[in-house]
């Protein structure tokens, strides 16, 4: 599948990169010099529904100034020269009179066709990702978002993918640090999370989730600092301040990083400190269980 890599062949793939600057890995040539050209068009093919588009779409989309005779000759004019920049026995489109469509078969191997495909699964059904197992496959699809798709492609519909498989991106980010927490691997969730907050830093569910997961493994110091970069990158940028959910997280670890800076005196008070952290805890769980995009969340 072009989605898919193939542990037996892996070494016979022809491997096409959209993430940052685009490449093509040839088994029998290594990096392949291509035209220029080949990059939005093969991007464009990769991202359509079912990696299938027409000529008509595909040319309206590449040269948009054109007429239509016009365009569609100025694709013709390119397909020619990819393949004949291609190495021998490289088959990378299947193309009709009226669609282009990526090649198919175990050797064409597509970044951003394997990202898509394995992120949407992810998400249809979060619950899965309670089994390491699938933490894994997902973790291994998010790796293979070097960069912004396409990112030297200044076309209008390469802008629109871009948002999109960076929304992809950071949902699926997200929701690796969530089951990360429901497991209780803190660790793992600060890592997720602090990549949530470094991608985009407007996203207040992923403020609250790295809130959490420091509060968990004890460092409420660096919890209530990430509230506070929380609320200046929201009042310089959009002029509002963090969410009601957001500060009341930020009270409750801040109460109980108050307590902790108090000696206890006895066996009693141990226990009643353990009362209250216990409820806490439980407090901040709920924040966890809002995996829902804040309003606030950049689109």
């Amino acid at each position: 599948m072009i989605g898919e890599i193939s542990t037996s062949s892996a070494r016979r793939q022809i491997r096409i990169q959209l993430f940052g600057k685009g490449w093509l890995n040839h088994y029998d040539a290594n990096r392949t010099a291509l035209p220029s050209v080949f990059w939005p068009l093969i991007g464009l093919v990769a991202t359509a529904s079912d990696q299938r588009i027409s000529r008509t779409r595909l040319a309206g989309e590449l040269w948009p100034e054109s007429d239509e005779a016009s365009a569609r000759h100025c694709l013709a004019s390119a397909l020619w020269r990819i393949r004949t920049a291609l190495p021998a026995g490289a088959v990378l489109l299947n193309a009709t009179s009226d669609w282009i469509a990526l090649a198919r078969g175990h050797r064409l191997w597509v970044d951003a066709v394997a990202f898509d495909i394995r992120l949407k699964r992810a998400l249809a059904a979060p619950e899965r990702l309670m089994d390491s197992a699938e933490r894994h496959r997902l973790a291994q699809a998010l790796a293979l978002y070097r960069n912004a798709f396409l990112r030297e492609c200044d076309h209008p519909w390469a802008g629109l993918q871009r948002e999109r498989l960076r929304t992809l991106y950071l949902d699926g980010l997200y929701e690796l640090a969530i089951a990360e927490c429901r497991v209780g691997n803190w660790g793992a969730a600060q890592q997720h999370a602090r990549a949530v907050c470094a991608e985009e830093p407007l996203r207040e569910d992923g403020h609250r989730l790295l809130m959490t997961a420091y509060a968990r493994c004890g460092n409420r110091a660096m919890a209530l600092q990430q509230y506070r970069r929380c609320q200046s990158v929201l009042a310089d940028d959009l002029g509002v301040a963090p969410m009601p959910e957001t500060t009341a997280l930020f009270d409750d670890i801040a109460r109980r990083s108050g307590a902790s800076q108090t000696a206890p005196d006895g066996h009693g008070d141990l226990v009643q400190i353990r009362h209250e952290l216990a409820e806490v805890l439980a407090r901040i769980d709920q924040h966890i269980s809002r995996t829902g995009p804040s309003p606030q969340s950049a689109i």
